[in-house]
């Protein structure tokens, strides 16, 4: 019996999600360069020219996992506005981060990597942009309505507060204290520290 056209689609959407998850476990593990088709193939056990049906290259499988990026901002996006309080917004961004942290690690790998690579910053800077454009103008409002002096340079150094501690946990996964880091920022930035350092 011939396959219905729902059928045939949701077959090709997992194999268009086996595709993206065996290249992403694969970037993050060898490093985006040293990886080739012919791994991502034989790691999902297709065809190389299957992969090709899906994707144009290895380029445009790296954009759809850094797309993936926009949609967790759209996530955090709609939540930020089921929430009133700036204060609540933060520890929401906070608690967010950490768990995704720790239950995407090859997604925060591949981040770190291309963070540090200049020449793979430059292949998802498009998207990148249009996440900080997106982004950052309303991290500064919520850090201005929390009362700030210099909201921008607050939400500034929350971003990269963030991005220094997922940097630090890859480097030492043993040895960083990232359960005290997340207690550490969740009391920092809880609404009577922030009150009482707007007071000075």
């Amino acid at each position: 019996m011939p396959r219905t056209k729902e059928q045939n689609e949701q077959i090709r959407a997992r194999t268009k999600q086996l595709i993206i998850d065996k290249a992403l476990a694969l970037f993050s593990e060898k490093g985006f360069a040293a990886t080739t088709v012919d791994d991502i193939a034989g790691s999902a056990g297709i065809s190389k020219g299957l992969i090709y049906n899906y994707f144009d290259s290895k380029e445009a499988i790296l954009d759809t996992l850094w797309s993936e990026v926009y949609k967790i901002a759209e996530t955090i996006d709609a939540e930020l506005k089921n929430l009133k309080s700036p204060y609540d917004k933060i520890r929401y961004f906070i608690n967010f981060t950490f768990d995704f942290l720790v239950k995407n690690e090859n997604f925060w790998k591949l981040y770190v990597s291309i963070a540090l690579q200049p020449n793979m910053l430059k292949k998802t800077e498009h998207i990148t942009f249009e996440i900080s454009r997106k982004m950052m103008p309303k991290a500064f409002e919520i850090f201005k309505e929390a009362g700030f002096k210099n909201p921008t340079e607050e939400a500034y150094f929350f971003s990269t507060s963030l991005d220094g501690i997922a940097l630090n946990y890859f480097f030492d996964k043993k040895n960083f204290p990232l359960d005290k880091m997340h207690k550490f920022l969740l009391d920092y930035y809880s609404e009577k520290s922030i009150r009482k350092r707007n007071r000075n």
